[in-house]
């Protein structure tokens, strides 16, 4: 097993390595993009001739 994960900010902490998925603050901007990419999405898809 790997000791020292190096993800995000958690290489001080070897067992917390899955928690970068877990902080609110990156699910929060995951969903803003998330949102954004969909929005950008529909406009195009409104702006494309059919």
């Amino acid at each position: 097993m790997n000791k020292v994960v190096y993800r995000g900010s958690d290489y001080r902490n070897p067992h917390s390595y899955n928690s970068w998925f877990a902080r609110p603050a990156t699910v929060a901007m995951g969903l803003a993009l998330f949102t954004l990419a969909m929005g950008f999405a529909c406009v195009l898809a409104s702006l494309a001739p059919v």
